[in-house]
């Protein structure tokens, strides 16, 4: 049975999924999912309280959200966002500005929290780099200067 395999694994070789320390040595087995609740191998349901990946704030499995991935996958999977754009981005970037205040009115799209860090920095070097006559250090997370 599926749900029996990383346990078998584990009692065999060790967790090599989960970060050591942060779990039993035997790992909690999540096998699907509906709405607001994980079911796990036992088919106890657990409530979802964690926002995170992807739609899981949503609730798992929605079949709306289903069908707009599978429709979107069904044009296209991916466009890197530094280079193109799809139309749709430019309507959801564009009903996003119409709700910002003052002058917030410009829109990227990233994939994680890390890439959105990685690109803000990225920004403000190049904001700085186009507009400012001083250039910024950033060598030092807790403290932006300029040189």
């Amino acid at each position: 049975m599926l749900s029996t395999l990383p346990i078998s694994i584990c009692k065999r070789t060790g967790c090599r999924l989960l970060p050591t320390g942060i779990s039993s040595a035997i790992p909690r087995i999540i096998v699907g999912a509906q709405g607001r609740w994980l079911t796990n191998d036992k088919g106890r349901q657990i409530f979802d309280s964690l926002s995170g990946l992807w739609t899981c704030g949503a609730g798992h499995c929605r079949s709306e959200i289903q069908q707009a991935v599978a429709k979107q996958l069904g044009t296209l999977d991916y466009s890197p966002g530094f280079q193109y754009g799809h139309p749709l981005s430019f309507q959801l970037a564009d009903k996003i500005a119409q709700h910002m205040p003052g002058d917030l009115n410009h829109v990227f799209f990233t994939g994680s929290g890390s890439e959105s860090a990685d690109t803000a920095v990225k920004m403000a070097r190049a904001y700085w780099r186009i507009s400012q006559p001083a250039k910024p250090n950033l060598s030092d997370a807790r403290e932006v200067t300029t040189a």
